[in-house]
């Protein structure tokens, strides 16, 4: 089988779709991924310890090195935190994709109907494989898009093109696990049966953890869902080398049982036991075992992990791939587990984060500053074993070969990188933000939607989580005409909230949806009055209207 087109300890900043297609047909043996979740949030992190000057301008010359394109989104970036949006628009997926979707299922579907009516037809004509499962995943995008939000529907088909591109680059023999939560995991093991085949499942892991919840009307989420399908029955399972020791366990009915007995039962407890698919066990599933481990990001997750991944679907030596590398868990796994690796990730940051991790587990990448980092995590006495990795993107992406396989072979050319977010004018006489600080001042700190008093951690009120939207929309579901950006028109929303209202629910739409849903945080009475909002606007607008009067 070809061997990855890309050198062994590859960091690539860029869009991973881009890089994907980069990569040759069936040269990766595991792929390894943690993806956002499609939660409708903004994930921050803030670097433990803080980014370095040193470092940001490492960070910074690598972004000059990519063009000018790329060092005006990095000198967006935030100094010391950094901000991963996980909310999703319609905007964001090509319509010319979802198009082509409909299209050649209409067209697979048209091909089944005549087969069963006895047409004759011409055999060269059939649907191929890969066209039967371009129709099956425009089939579980429109499932997503008619049960669940838009936030979800976009993931969905945003993930689709890049597991598309996954599928075809794995080996035979290999496998992926894909990690995520409640949100969406039952929309991304459809999509994978699409790509993958059923038939190719072979768990849905529960890694379960500990710490504090703020559940009040259901149960404490308290474990996350990795996916593992295989590219075919040939894929790799390592069972023996994930084995846990035997514990004996009490039962009142049975007693200490599980114990040994016999030289077959020694032997069997001697050897342990393979995992089962509820991962509860060691230091794993309670952070205080892997505290020394954290970097500052609440999403990160222990090396243990994924150690045990790669050890049960991979060997020493194979190449394991991570799409969403973040603060690099999966790639040091990796290397601790002597295997090879390839990773992929938007920002810049995540180089420092890759760097900083390498020099505290022993290694080094090719061309990082070694004095940057020891000037951020102090003096250690380490051996740098692996001096040759490399940190690539976009222009290097020229030095390295295509795939060298024909595309038509199985790579869909459907969809273009994730365009940049392209934000809304704002025409209100009044700013955003001022409109912001009008409404908290006026009604307090409180989502108009559901009621949720959003603060922090000590108590204190947090107005971060608050934003600015329309109670009239913009494009409302009638397809009558829009409400306008005027403070009469605004109203403070949740997050959680704004993502299901999107630009098309009336603020009373949204506030009935989570009455029907059970998500309102106090009585329906109790949310803010739509009616004296009005009127104390309405006032507030004539009075700005006349100080600007005054000053011209």
């Amino acid at each position: 089988m070809p061997e990855p087109n890309f050198p062994n300890r590859t960091l690539a900043i860029m869009d991973n779709l881009e890089f994907l297609r980069a990569t040759d047909n069936e040269s990766i043996d595991l792929i390894a991924i943690d993806p956002p979740f499609a939660a409708n949030e903004t994930f921050t992190g803030r670097p433990k310890p803080p980014i370095t000057d040193a470092e940001r301008g490492e960070e910074r010359a690598l972004a000059a090195r990519h063009g000018e394109a790329a060092l005006a989104r990095y000198a967006k970036e935030d100094a010391q935190l950094t901000s991963v949006k996980d909310d999703w628009f319609w905007r964001d997926v090509e319509s010319d994709w979802t198009n082509e979707l409909r299209n050649v299922g209409n067209r697979v579907k048209t091909w089944d109907e005549r087969v069963e009516a006895g047409a004759d037809l011409n055999p060269d004509e059939a649907p191929s494989e890969r066209d039967r499962m371009l129709a099956t995943i425009g089939e579980v995008v429109d499932a997503v898009s008619a049960c669940a939000t838009e936030n979800e529907a976009a993931y969905i088909a945003l993930m689709a093109v890049r597991l598309i591109e996954c599928h075809r680059v794995l080996k035979d023999t290999g496998s992926i696990y894909l990690h995520c939560d409640w949100h969406a995991n039952s929309y991304l093991r459809m999509l994978l049966d699409a790509i993958f085949g059923s038939e190719n499942f072979r768990n849905q892991i529960a890694w379960c953890y500990t710490g504090p919840s703020a559940a009040k009307r259901w149960y404490p989420r308290k474990y996350d869902t990795i996916l593992f399908f295989a590219k075919s029955p040939r894929h790799r399972f390592n069972g023996d080398a994930v084995r846990l020791p035997y514990v004996a366990e009490f039962t009142p009915a049975r007693g200490v049982h599980g114990a040994n007995r016999g030289t077959a039962s020694e032997e069997r407890h001697q050897k342990g036991r393979i995992p089962t698919d509820w991962w509860n066990d060691g230091h794993m599933s309670n952070i205080s075992g892997w505290r020394n481990e954290l970097t500052g990001y609440s999403t990160q997750k222990p090396l243990a992990l994924y150690q045990r991944i790669i050890r049960a679907s991979s060997n020493p030596g194979d190449t394991v791939l991570d799409l969403f590398a973040g603060c690099a868990t999966t790639v040091v796994a990796a290397e601790i587990e002597n295997r090879n690796w390839l990773a992929c990730d938007w920002a810049y940051r995540a180089s420092t984060m890759m760097m900083r991790r390498f020099y505290q587990n022993g290694h080094q990448l090719r061309g990082m500053h070694v004095d940057v980092v020891r000037g951020a995590l102090g003096e250690h006495q380490i051996k740098f074993e692996h001096p040759d990795g490399r940190i690539i993107g976009p222009p290097d992406l020229a030095n390295y070969p295509r795939q060298t396989e024909d595309p038509d072979d199985g790579v869909p050319t459907l969809i273009a990188p994730k365009r940049a977010r392209i934000s809304s004018s704002w025409n209100g006489s009044i700013s955003k933000p001022k409109s912001k600080d009008i409404l908290l001042k006026e009604h307090g700190c409180v989502c108009w939607g559901c009621g949720k008093r959003p603060v922090l951690p000590n108590g204190a009120e947090d107005p971060d989580e608050l934003e600015v939207d329309h109670i009239f929309p913009r494009k409302p579901a009638d397809g009558g005409e829009g409400g306008e950006d005027d403070l009469y028109n605004l109203s403070l929303v949740c997050r959680k909230c704004n993502g299901r209202k999107g630009n098309r629910l009336t603020l009373e739409e949204l506030r009935m949806d989570r009455e029907r849903e059970n998500l309102l945080w106090t009585e329906r009475e109790s949310l803010v009055h739509l009616g004296r909002a009005l009127r104390m606007a309405r006032e507030l607008e004539r009075q700005h209207a006349k100080q600007e009067a005054l000053a011209t």
